[in-house]
Formats: C-alpha cells, sequence, structure tokens
C-alpha cells in the first residue's frame, strides 16, 4: 500500500511534503499571533503564499 493519512509508512516524496507543510504551519502561526485581531488579513497572506 502507498501508506496511511497520519505519516507512519510513506514514501520519501510525502515525507519531504510532510516537511514542507510542517514548515508552513509554522509560518502560519506566527502570522495568526501577529495579526489576532484581523483573521482576513490572515487568510489573505496565506492564498499570496501559495501552499502547494
Amino acid at each position: 500500500g502507498e501508506g496511511s493519512f497520519g505519516g507512519l509508512s510513506y514514501g520519501s516524496k510525502t515525507v519531504a511534503l510532510d516537511s514542507i507543510y510542517q514548515e508552513i504551519f509554522k509560518e502560519v502561526m506566527k502570522i495568526v499571533c501577529l495579526k489576532m485581531a484581523k483573521p482576513e488579513e490572515v487568510l489573505i497572506v496565506i492564498d499570496e503564499d501559495g501552499i502547494p
């Protein structure tokens, strides 16, 4: 099988993707912390960052 969502049995390609998403998540959380008062701006920034 290809492996299941949860990250236990993935190929290296998917592991690399997981790392990318982890980095994106960290950046997004930073943005959320900085712009907590303006959630709509956070959404715009996320869109412009071009999530793969």
